[in-house]
């Protein structure tokens, strides 16, 4: 069984979320080790084509956990433009995902998704990845240039966005 933390390519779809410069999360402080899809699609196949997993649960990880406040930072970075994190309450964030366009069920799994990450409980990083792959998982900075073409990018995004 895979049991992979939150996905990195959920950010893209909180982008337009980011046009007023701020990422409204009710888990701001909480520490999180995302993973990129594309390493648990990888380990998936691993451990599909070799034998020693029956029965086994990899817990598959990023290769660092990041609070939100950071994970803004560096989403600023790659649109070129400050985006800070604010906490808010669970009610705030979900009205904040709602207003920016995200459908109502995709929010209210998100607001339930960060009120388990500020408990903490997703902040471990394991080596699942680096061990069964035999090379480090993919940062949120390399995610992020790997993406750089799906992200508006510059400090009038938010205006050519509306």
């Amino acid at each position: 069984m895979l049991a992979p933390n939150g996905f990195l390519q959920n950010f893209l779809g909180l982008v337009p979320a980011l046009r007023p410069g701020t990422l409204a999360l009710p888990a701001a402080d909480a520490a999180v080790s995302y993973v990129d899809a594309r390493d648990v699609a990888e380990v998936a196949a691993a451990v599909l084509a070799t034998d020693g997993h029956e029965g086994a649960v990899h817990e598959v990880t990023g290769p660092e956990s990041l609070t939100h406040h950071e994970i803004a930072r560096q989403l600023g970075g790659a649109l070129g433009r400050d985006v800070t994190c604010r906490a808010g309450t669970p009610e705030q964030a979900r009205a904040a995902l709602l207003g920016s366009g995200v459908p109502e069920w995709q929010a209210d799994g998100l607001v339930e998704l960060y009120g388990l990450y500020a408990t903490g409980a997703a902040s471990a990083v394991t080596d699942t990845v680096p061990r069964l792959l035999g090379r480090p998982a993919r940062s949120l900075a390399t995610f992020l240039t790997d993406h750089t073409a799906l992200l508006p990018s510059g400090p009038d995004t938010a205006q050519e966005n509306r």
